[in-house]
């Protein structure tokens, strides 16, 4: 992909099925902890109030994988335990239908993030 974009034959952020960004935070809880903040709707809601998921099955456990209704889109969460209490979560957003959305969605979804750190640091 590199070769392609550097030759102008793809844009920032394309991929052969659309458009994908990815995020990545490192937060002081456990993994388990973490990825419940993104499959228990109630905890969810409290950091990322307005949107609308849709589980999909995954065999991995440590990965959630969602429709995202606004783009119509997938999100993928992955977290990887970083040492006790220390956890690495990156999502990646995928499908978006231009770069456009994609630059637009990485910002939101670096903010979110942030907020989830704080959150889930502040006891939350």
């Amino acid at each position: 992909m590199s070769y392609e974009r550097a030759r102008g034959l793809r844009a920032r952020h394309q991929m052969t099925s659309g458009f994908a960004i990815a995020v990545t935070r490192t937060v002081d809880v456990r993994a388990d902890r973490l990825l419940a903040s993104f499959t228990e709707a109630e905890i969810r809601r409290r950091w990322l109030p307005d949107a609308t998921l849709e589980r999909r099955p995954t065999k991995a456990a440590n990965t959630a994988r969602f429709d995202w209704s606004e783009p119509t889109s997938r999100l993928v969460v992955t977290v990887t335990p970083k040492g006790p209490g220390r956890t690495t979560v990156t999502l990646q957003h995928e499908r978006l239908p231009d770069g456009e959305s994609a630059d637009r969605l990485k910002a939101e979804w670096r903010q979110r993030l942030d907020a989830l750190k704080s959150m889930l640091e502040a006891g939350g």
